[in-house]
């Protein structure tokens, strides 16, 4: 979403994806795990995933107010409750938007386990008229681990798209790419 204004507890954007960089079946609270990769649900709804040599992915929700302002999900007040009749948990929340006057963004976040990843899906609606720059879900990758291999992304319709990481983290570039996507693969070959 651009800069534009979001009108009283209209729904702004549902977003789905299926991640298939990691392996992970089953929940256990709120945390997910096999093998030597788990993913941790945070209590603000953002998800660490690591491994045994540590951080592969950070996968959050966030926004940015007018002005470019950013609102990382880490910010958000949340309550998590377990998914009884599936390996889950649904965060609803609050994130609260700089510059917009207490404006704050409702969210519910459902995060369930798949035989080779996690599906995330976020329902986002606004509690009052403001303005926004941008909402967007993000995985944020260590390009000191990551650096120089190449994502794979797959559209809902179409062929796949191949976007490559940095060797250094390069100033000002923090968005690899930018679209709709049913998977996203980092790394496949490990």
């Amino acid at each position: 979403m651009n800069a534009g204004k979001a009108t009283g507890m209209s729904r702004l954007q549902t977003i789905t994806l299926l991640m298939i960089i990691i392996a992970l079946p089953a929940l256990t609270g709120v945390t997910f795990a096999q093998g030597a990769i788990t993913a941790t649900l945070q209590p603000s709804g953002l998800i660490e995933v690591t491994d045994g040599a540590g951080a592969l992915a950070t996968i959050e929700l966030n926004a940015h107010g007018p002005g470019w302002q950013h609102a990382p999900q880490d910010t958000a007040t949340a309550d998590i409750r377990a998914l009884p009749a599936e390996d889950g948990a649904e965060v609803t929340g609050t994130l609260p938007i700089p510059n917009t006057d207490g404006g704050t963004l409702e969210f519910t976040e459902t995060v369930t386990s798949l035989p080779q990843g996690l599906r995330l899906e976020y329902d986002v609606s606004v509690a009052q008229a403001m303005r926004l720059s941008g909402l967007q879900f993000t995985v944020n990758l260590p390009v000191g681990r990551f650096g120089g291999d190449e994502v794979i992304i797959r559209p809902p319709t179409g062929d796949p798209k191949i976007a490559g990481l940095p060797e250094e983290q390069e100033d000002g570039r923090t968005q690899l790419w930018r679209g709709d996507g049913s998977t996203i693969e980092v790394a496949g070959d490990t």
